[in-house]
This record gives C-alpha cells, structure tokens and sequence, in this order.
C-alpha cells in the first residue's frame, strides 16, 4: 500500500509477481486497511506527518496491522548527529525520535534497532498469542 500512484506503478513493474502480491492505494491517515498482516515496511514517510499526536495515532493504527508474530520495519530519515542528538531535536519529527516511539509501543518487541548516518531502521515484532 502506498499513497503515491507512481510508486505503485514502479513496484508492479518491477517482476511479475504473482498473486500472493498486490498492490493498493492508501492514505493510512485517513483510509482505512481491511486485515493484518505478516509483514508491514513503512520507509522514509512517517517524517511528513509533523504533529507528534498525529504520529501516536498512527504508530498505533500501524501496530494494529500486524498478525500476532508479525513484524514491522520502520525505517526512518536522520538529520546529522547535531541536530539528533541535541536538547531541542526532540521536538523534531525525525529518525531517532520517530523510531522511539514505536520502540516504546506497549504490544510492540524490538528485535533489531539501528542507527546510521543518514538513516535509522527498527524491526519490531508483535508477540505471539499466548
């Protein structure tokens, strides 16, 4: 699922892929998603929503897309280390602070956290049903 039509269409084309795939539009802030999922990816996007209560909202319709197990990759844009690591970068909606956040998500388990230059990207698991 994505917002932009052109990405759609550039990931159709890149292979046939099948019928275990498919491709969809979605504003996730204002569609709704029918069914969870084994997988969610959300990259580089979470940055365009600038209010942090916008972005609970979301991290919170997002976790309930997963099936129990499944995982979700949030990989996120860095500014430089400056302005991420300063008293007054938490108050921008960027790659440390975005990534926290879904750290912190109660029904959410980190598997893999990391940081780099120009990037951030946490693996997060919901658990399994007990």
């Amino acid at each position: 699922m994505d917002v932009s039509p052109t990405a759609l269409d550039r990931g159709r084309a890149r292979k046939e892929w099948g019928g275990h795939v498919n491709f969809q539009y979605c504003n996730i802030l204002h569609d709704s998603i029918p069914g969870t999922f084994d997988l969610v990816v959300v990259g580089c996007v979470l940055e365009y929503i600038a209010s942090p209560r916008e972005l609970r909202r979301m991290r919170d319709r997002i976790a309930d897309l997963l099936n129990p197990g499944g995982r979700l990759l949030v990989v996120t844009t860095r500014r430089n280390e400056v302005v991420e690591d300063s008293w007054w970068g938490q108050y921008l909606v960027r790659g440390r602070w975005i990534n926290e956040l879904f750290v912190d998500h109660p029904a959410l388990n980190v598997i893999q956290h990391e940081r780099g230059p120009t990037h951030a990207y946490t693996l997060l698991a919901r658990p399994l049903d007990e």
